[in-house]
């Protein structure tokens, strides 16, 4: 079984890069995830693909099927308690 945290932000976006600093080591925090960083700028056709309208974005993936979505800010610890319960 695999979760995977998928990060969507854009390189102007304050919150995004709130974010980015909150989640940083997030893999050290809940074993065994996978940490994907998207920039809407480095990779478009991925964002398009994924459905992202507005940044930031989190999207937990369980086993390659999306299980939850979130776009804002979110506190690291609310993230951590979201990708436990997958």
């Amino acid at each position: 079984m695999s979760v995977k945290l998928t990060k969507v932000s854009s390189q102007t976006c304050v919150p995004c890069r709130v974010l980015d600093a909150q989640l940083a080591g997030i893999e050290d925090d809940v074993p065994g995830i996978i940490y994907e960083k998207l920039t809407v700028e480095d990779d478009p056709d991925r964002v398009t693909t994924l459905g992202v309208m507005s940044v930031p974005t989190l999207i937990i993936e369980k086993d390659g099927r999306e299980t939850w979505r979130h776009t804002g800010f979110m506190p690291k610890e609310a993230v951590i308690g979201r990708l436990i319960r997958e």
